[in-house]
């Protein structure tokens, strides 16, 4: 049995939902985003508000749902989110035991008090002018993956150990003479990524029950992304990054079927997602330290298109419930995807599934208290759409690759919220919960 390293190196990126992936470096690997709507009015009821779409959030979510809209109104959302980012770090890989490998939580925190969506509709007649910014998604963390210290305070080099013999990764006892053991490098990794809209949205009302409508948005990606793995004596070898500072201009439209008045609304929206230019730099260091950057290309991260329908249903007065399906397109993220590695460059065989999303909520309005007020709730269905190494395992890197990106699992999210009416004003709260995504949301609306 001989003992070999192997370098490897992994991505997972855009949640509204959103991952995106278009390289394999370990900064963005194991992550979950999410793209969902804004205001913390929807997201109380888990998302769920095509159907609904009866504020100035619909610039964003719906913007034919503008048309609900009777005066000039402006919306302000502030938002803080979690996010845990799950990496294998040590033990050993069994194809039979997935036990043996140990990984570790790395838990990232939005900027703190940043508005998120911000809004303003002006009605004219049939028609509806909306200008609004949105704060599509916002990452920041690192990950240090060098060394582990025990209770004692002895240090110990993290890797994970596994074994490759003719015909794939076999168990460390089924190791013989054919057989060759690898150990992945200690790495540490950082990421900061931001991707932020300016739409210009407007609608117009067909019939007293139809309406239409549509945004243009500009749309501006940032990324610095960095993995610095070392050797076993924790000495710098390589490291790689990705960054870009890329725009785009993408589209949304939108119709509604049903009026305020009614006890079945129905509404859809279409999303393309923006393209951006994240060229990839790898740089070796020699004996002496001394690092050599070279550009390995310029691989294009393409954010999910996303289309889906849904039902708001009014059987009395204060009670509204929705229900929304939702497409999200995550194969986008692996159209021009970028490996490093010769052995998988030509092949690279990652995938992201596409998946349906279904958001339920219900809204319950008690009109007649001295300041109108709302409770809310609502659970959505998160299907498992990881970034995944789906290729051939007869080398070192495509092992390691599949283990560094394996098969994810559904995330259950379940929200409350609340709001309170006042005469211009209304102010709404809300939180969501996953096991691996958090976010709470503070909006406030003023109706002219």
């Amino acid at each position: 049995m001989r003992k070999q390293f192997t370098i490897v190196l992994a991505l997972a990126v855009c949640s509204f939902g959103v991952s995106a992936q278009n390289t394999d470096i370990e900064a963005l690997s194991g992550l979950i985003f999410n793209f969902g709507n804004p205001g913390a009015r929807s997201l109380g009821m888990g998302g769920a508000f095509l159907g609904m779409a009866d504020d100035s959030s619909a610039a964003e979510a719906n913007p034919a749902g503008l048309t609900a809209l009777v005066r000039p109104e402006m919306t302000i959302e502030v938002r803080n989110s979690k996010t845990i980012q799950t990496l294998p770090v040590d033990g050993f890989y069994d194809p039979a035991d997935a036990s043996l490998l140990e990984t570790m939580d790395y838990t990232a925190n939005s900027r703190r008090a940043e508005i998120s969506f911000g809004s303003f509709v002006i009605p004219k007649g049939n028609w509806r002018l909306a200008g609004y910014f949105h704060s599509v998604l916002e990452f920041e963390n690192e990950a240090n993956a060098l060394f582990s210290q025990n209770q004692f305070g002895q240090v110990g080099v993290l890797g994970i150990d596994f074994f490759l013999g003719p015909n794939g990764p076999v168990s460390p006892g089924q190791c013989g003479d054919d057989c060759t053991e690898f150990f992945t490098l200690p790495y540490y990794t950082a990421v900061n990524i931001d991707l932020e809209t300016w739409g210009l949205a407007t609608a117009y009302k067909v019939s007293d029950n139809f309406s239409i409508g549509a945004a243009v948005k500009y749309q501006n990606f940032t990324e610095q992304a960095l993995s610095f793995r070392t050797d076993e004596g924790l000495n710098p070898l390589v490291a790689l990054a990705q960054t870009s500072d890329d725009d785009d201009y993408t589209y949304t439209v939108g119709f509604k079927i049903g009026s305020p008045r009614s006890k079945f609304n129905v509404g859809g929206v279409y999303k393309t997602g923006g393209e951006f230019e994240a060229p990839v730099a790898l740089g070796e260091f020699d004996t002496n330290f001394n690092i050599d950057v070279t550009e390995v290309g310029r691989p294009t991260f393409h954010v999910p298109d996303v289309y889906g329908i849904g039902i708001s249903y009014n059987p009395t007065p204060p009670l509204r419930i929705n229900v929304d399906a939702v497409q999200v397109d995550y194969s986008n993220l692996v159209d021009d995807f970028l490996s490093i590695y010769d052995d998988i460059r030509d092949d690279p065989d990652y995938r992201r599934e596409d998946v349906t999303e279904i958001h339920v909520g219900a809204e319950w309005f008690f009109v007649n208290s001295r300041i109108p007020w709302a409770i809310r709730g609502g659970w959505w269905r998160d299907p498992e759409h990881s970034l995944r190494y789906a290729g051939p395992q007869t080398s070192g890197n495509q092992v390691a690759a599949s283990i560094l990106f394996p098969e994810g699992e559904d995330q259950d999210h379940y929200s409350i919220g609340i709001g309170f009416a006042f005469t211009n004003l209304q102010v709404d709260a809300a939180y969501d919960t996953s096991d691996k995504f958090k976010v709470g949301s503070i909006s406030a609306k003023y109706v002219f």
